[in-house]
């Protein structure tokens, strides 16, 4: 989801001989961004949220560092230095420490439901921007998605092997957190993008939450020590952390891009309704989180509600 933004890097998509590799870009970001939560979930309790935190978000800077020495460069104009550090102190660095602890108690495909509502989220600050309108099939579908949200933490079947339901109700709060954030970085980072290109100005943003999160090494109280955590992961912790540095961080903004610019904006944003259904089925395939109606119902609520917000 750390690429969403992208889709509003676009105009009037192109059409032609390059459709078939656009799909097959698509196909990959969708697939990619449905199991990620599962990922981050995994590595999440394989770690610790602190050192998690500490570890993804370093690592992620290394690569976009990297990345924009070898094509974009570092160039940013100093009107637009304030704007780039609201964008990444809120919305970015927001997204991750949100996010990261709330998928600690919050089942893959449950948080990744309440992250769905995105879409919302970004349209309200749009609004509050002066951007966009607030439209009425924008303000139905909210109140539909809200009430999908609270059937969903409304069951009695939400705790899981590891959290309590209080706790996963408050990690449901915290991935809504995040979605706020993520929005609050869609809408305000617009005119950026336009300007520097999407690469640059995630990559920056990767690279500035760093050094307020390497702070949390100085409080012992947090215990935070990435190094040694680094030195005793399994392999599972390892290919989680791989899969989110160098393909659900990088790779799949690359791919979203390239599908952006080629296909049309409708068939993008069918894409990104399968995103919570896969995250929903990737828990139960490799987390062994449990599917019941009560989820299916609300969930098919939530999306309802998004969808409806898209109608013009």
């Amino acid at each position: 989801m750390h690429a969403m933004s992208a889709a509003h890097d676009n105009t009037l998509p192109n059409t032609g001989p390059n459709t078939g590799k656009a799909l097959a870009a698509l196909l990959f970001t969708t697939l990619t961004w449905g199991v990620t939560p599962v990922f981050v979930r995994a590595f999440s309790l394989a770690v610790g949220p602190i050192d998690a935190l500490l570890i993804r978000t370093t690592l992620v800077a290394i690569v976009f560092i990297v990345l924009m020495a070898l094509t974009t460069g570092f160039a940013i104009a100093g009107k637009d230095w304030p704007r780039l550090l609201m964008v990444s102190l809120v919305g970015v660095l927001g997204y991750f420490v949100f996010s990261i602890f709330g998928f600690v108690h919050a089942p893959a495909g449950i948080g990744t439901l309440i992250m769905s509502t995105q879409p919302l989220l970004i349209a309200i600050f749009a609004r509050l921007a002066g951007t966009e309108k607030l439209t009425t099939a924008t303000i139905i579908g909210l109140l539909v998605s809200f009430g999908g949200s609270v059937l969903l933490v409304s069951g009695n079947d939400l705790a899981t092997t590891t959290s309590t339901t209080a706790q996963v109700l408050m990690g449901c709060v915290l991935i809504f957190l995040a979605g706020v954030s993520w929005a609050v970085f869609v809408v305000f980072s617009r005119t950026l993008i336009l300007d520097y290109g999407s690469l640059k100005i995630t990559g920056y943003s990767s690279i500035l939450i760093v050094p307020p999160i390497l702070l949390m090494l100085l409080v012992p109280s947090l215990g935070a020590d990435p190094v040694a955590k680094i030195a005793t992961l399994d392999g599972n912790a390892w290919a989680s952390l791989a899969f989110l540095t160098f393909i659900g961080a990088t790779l799949s903004v690359v791919t979203w891009n390239y599908a952006a610019g080629v296909l049309k904006p409708s068939m993008l944003g069918a894409a990104l309704y399968v995103i919570p259904v896969l995250a929903v089925f990737a828990g139960w395939a490799m987390l062994g989180e449990q599917i019941t109606l009560h989820i299916i119902i609300a969930a098919i609520i939530i999306l309802a509600g998004v969808a409806i917000s898209q109608l013009k």
